[in-house]
């Protein structure tokens, strides 16, 4: 890369003013049509469980009961039966790859949430996921030790879709790929400028033969007096 000057660079910006506002428009652009079209909404719904005190004897084994509530969730037993009664498109990999589950640490508090394409569809699952998770609890330890806290919500907003912030992270993508391109432009000229000021061959072969030129040595003058006096011997 070559010696870049600032204020030539500074000055190659505004020359190129109506690019930088072109490409930060396309990337506006950009965003609004992704947001609009391209992006699929998520939407999540979410329910909360809690353990029954008394039902675990000691700590560590509420640890484990959660933990092992939370595997439960996304088993085969207890999400196939929500594909089979919902009739999902979903298969089950899918179904548990959108169905999360969280324990906040320290406490017996368990959250549930599920995330589709459609909120009505999300709040279905999480409803339909806590009841076939309720029965199979009944079937594996004997009793339900668990209580419904917050009933599964139906998101009226989708949860992936942040208009404002992406539309601002495209514009500005927008904006620096203008900045990197005008700088690439800048660059590019200013090293046409450099090889064109090098010398060529012949240029060189010239300079090299006017330095080279070996200049005559002139005679040396003898005196008029020393020339008589040659004359008289």
């Amino acid at each position: 890369m070559e010696e870049i000057n600032l204020y030539d660079l500074m000055k190659h910006y505004v020359k190129f003013w109506a690019l930088i506002v072109d490409l930060t428009i396309v990337g506006l652009v950009a965003g609004l049509i992704y947001n609009s079209y391209i992006q699929k909404p998520i939407y999540k719904s979410t329910s909360t469980l809690i353990l029954i005190d008394g039902s675990v004897p000691n700590v560590a084994s509420k640890a484990t009961t959660i933990k092992n509530y939370q595997e439960l969730i996304k088993s085969r037993r207890v999400l196939e039966p929500v594909i089979k009664d919902l009739k999902l498109s979903q298969n089950y990999k899918q179904l548990a790859a959108s169905t999360k589950t969280n324990n906040y640490k320290d406490t017996e508090v368990l959250t549930i949430s599920v995330s589709t394409s459609n909120a009505k569809t999300s709040k279905d699952v999480v409803d339909a996921t806590i009841n076939s998770f309720k029965s199979e609890i009944k079937q594996l330890y004997g009793q339900d030790n668990t209580k419904l806290v917050d009933i599964a919500n139906t998101p009226d907003q989708p949860d992936n879709v942040h208009k404002i912030t992406q539309v601002i992270i495209a514009t500005m993508a927008g904006f620096i790929a203008s900045i990197v391109v005008v700088f690439f432009i800048y660059d590019f000229r200013l090293s046409g400028v450099k090889r064109n000021k090098k010398p060529t061959k012949k240029s060189v072969r010239k300079s090299v033969k006017t330095t080279t030129k070996v200049t005559p040595k002139k005679k040396p003058k003898t005196s008029k007096n020393k020339i008589k006096s040659l004359k008289k011997k």
